[in-house]
């Protein structure tokens, strides 16, 4: 049996730029310059790509911008749920997107939503 590490965002600042090896080697490895983005199109052909090594980098990537994405939406408070929201900040300083994602994760459970 193998046992996974969880890694809690709460406890742990900037943990996904733990997770992150060797930055920018994706950029290095499609030959784009690390101060513009990949294009979509390099992105995608790089996820099937048959080097192993781009292909994980390139599945990483689209899987933290498609997080990026999800924390964005997740500014607005559930609905009935402004104070609650409001309590949370003050328990996370300096961390709203966990006050925004606890809430949105109680209003889910209670509307049977996963």
């Amino acid at each position: 049996m193998r046992s996974t590490e969880f890694i809690n965002p709460v406890n742990e600042e900037k943990w996904i730029q733990k997770a992150i090896k060797h930055p920018g080697g994706l950029h290095r490895s499609l030959h784009v310059p690390a101060d513009q983005p990949i294009p979509a199109g390099k992105l995608e052909k790089a996820t099937h790509s048959t080097n192993t090594r781009i292909k994980k980098q390139a599945v990483l990537a689209k899987t933290l911008k498609s997080l990026h994405s999800e924390s964005a939406m997740m500014e607005k408070a559930p609905p009935g749920m402004e104070d609650m929201v409001l309590k949370l900040k003050k328990q996370y300083p300096g961390r709203p997107e966990l006050a925004f994602a606890t809430a949105w994760s109680i209003y889910n459970r209670k509307h049977g939503k996963q």
